[in-house]
């Protein structure tokens, strides 16, 4: 974890400590973290590259520092926009959590995505890789999910033994309506792992049903860049699209994928926590 020992910025119009030296790097801890996070995140890094910030100068918080200090902590909720960063306090938690920093403190969970998976009976797939991946990429944001099923070894789940030529081939509905037999209550949102004949690597759709589920390609897992198909259709249930962010594709929205996706911006951060699986 990147600290500071005192506070960066600019508070109430007043300069804090500032302090800047090779002993204690203050101010280029907060502009290293910045530039480390996206702007869609309320980071400095924008699609030219790191913002190249005024020299650090000994007590003197720039104009510019003082603006992206501010602009990160407006951008993410739960943090005070004060304009400066405390030692221990919540803005340099969220910088070193947002850049990726080990060490940092975690944040108990104050959301629960409720998932119940089940499988048709001719997959042959472990979906772990998929489901850390989501709470990997979630849990600095409070968020963790609860899944029902206790077993991610190969079963049978489900009597569906075809290869789904999705979204062209069936409507799934007596799947489904076997699937909801088995959900203790309808906040519980249904993923059913299977085999699809082509290259979808999944997919979240209402099929004509009441709620959103996801079908996720067993033929899919460990071939793609990254394991983040079910953190993007978590997304997408909650009521996102695909590439909903144009072309960036580091977003967990951007799809096919083309390099690892591993942001979230603040709306779809608040958009899972309001969720009906939530």
């Amino acid at each position: 974890m990147k600290p500071v020992k005192a506070s960066v910025g600019i508070h109430n119009g007043k300069q804090c400590y500032n302090v800047m030296s090779a002993q204690q790097p203050d101010q280029q801890n907060v502009v290293e973290l910045l530039n480390r996070i996206p702007e869609s995140l309320g980071g400095a890094l924008s699609g030219n590259g790191p913002m190249v910030f005024p020299p650090l100068r000994w007590g003197i918080c720039s104009p510019e520092l003082h603006a992206a200090i501010l602009r990160f902590q407006r951008t993410n909720k739960g943090l005070i926009a004060d304009g400066h960063v405390d030692p221990s306090g919540h803005t340099i938690i969220r910088l070193n959590q947002l850049a990726g920093e080990p060490g940092v403190p975690t944040l108990p969970a104050t959301t629960t995505l409720r998932l119940t998976f089940f499988w048709a009976s001719d997959c042959q797939a472990d979906a772990t890789a998929q489901v850390d991946y989501a709470n990997e990429k979630l849990r600095p944001y409070g968020i963790a999910l609860d899944v029902s099923s206790t077993r991610w070894s190969p079963g049978a789940d489900l009597p569906y033994n075809k290869s789904l030529n999705y979204p062209d081939d069936v409507t799934l509905e007596g799947l489904l309506k076997l699937a909801d037999q088995k959900i203790e209550h309808a906040r519980r949102l249904t993923v059913i792992v299977m085999k699809f004949m082509h290259w979808w690597a999944a997919s979240t759709t209402t099929g004509g049903y009441s709620r959103p589920f996801v079908l996720l390609n067993a033929n899919d897992f460990g071939n793609q860049v990254d394991d983040a198909q079910l953190l993007h259709e978590l997304n997408n249930a909650a009521g996102g699209v695909d590439n909903e962010l144009g072309s960036d594709p580091l977003n967990i929205a951007y799809t096919p994928a083309v390099v690892p996706r591993a942001t979230l911006t603040p709306a779809q951060i608040d958009r899972l926590k309001r969720a009906f699986f939530a």
